[in-house]
């Protein structure tokens, strides 16, 4: 597979995605993401269920094997790394301990909520790439030709993942910062 910029074009990829879902919340852009209504696969019969079932799977794997499944970790982190929770533990353990600290109980929140993350993922990006379109990724890298609308998208993806994970950040967030609080008082 070709090199471009000094970098695996899996490697490209990966960081295209996670600046997309980072940059827009981190620069104060709206998260107001439009879902499309749209009639349920059941209402046209058995072939558009298997052909919905398909792109759940193929939108499903897009997710984890492009890792987007990890950025949930990086969004924890960025939401709880200034929080007065987080510099409590400095206060008390030191940097390097609360560091090690938090990571620990971020990919303890991640094993927790990670699956449920995959889901609000894997509806995302179902909703703005088909099942072929989204298997060309995972095979072609930037090289698939719908890698330049996956980089037109990442804006509304970013702020899409926000908005519709909403509830598993908070509540990944608040065990983080729940167990943080715990390790200050004790």
């Amino acid at each position: 597979m070709p090199r471009r910029h000094g970098l695996a074009p899996r490697t490209l990829l990966q960081a295209a995605l996670y600046f997309g879902l980072t940059l827009p919340a981190a620069a104060g852009m709206p998260g107001d993401f439009s879902t499309p209504d749209m009639a349920s696969a059941e209402s046209f019969g058995p072939t558009l269920e298997l052909a919905a079932t398909d792109a759940r799977v193929t939108a499903l794997r897009f997710i984890r094997e492009t890792e987007l499944n990890r950025n949930l970790s990086l969004l924890i982190l960025n939401d709880v790394k200034t929080t007065p929770e987080v510099a409590a533990l400095v206060e008390r353990y030191g940097f390097e301990a609360a560091k090690t600290i938090v990571v620990r109980l971020i990919r303890d929140a991640q094993g927790t909520y990670g699956a449920a993350w995959d889901e609000v993922m894997a509806d995302l990006y179902q909703q703005h790439f088909t099942a072929g379109e989204l298997a060309s990724l995972v095979s072609d890298h930037e090289a698939s030709p719908h890698f330049s609308r996956l980089m037109n998208l990442q804006a509304d993806l970013g702020a899409g993942a926000r908005q519709k994970g909403s509830t598993v950040i908070a509540a990944a967030r608040a065990r983080v910062l729940g167990e943080v609080a715990a390790l200050t008082r004790s």
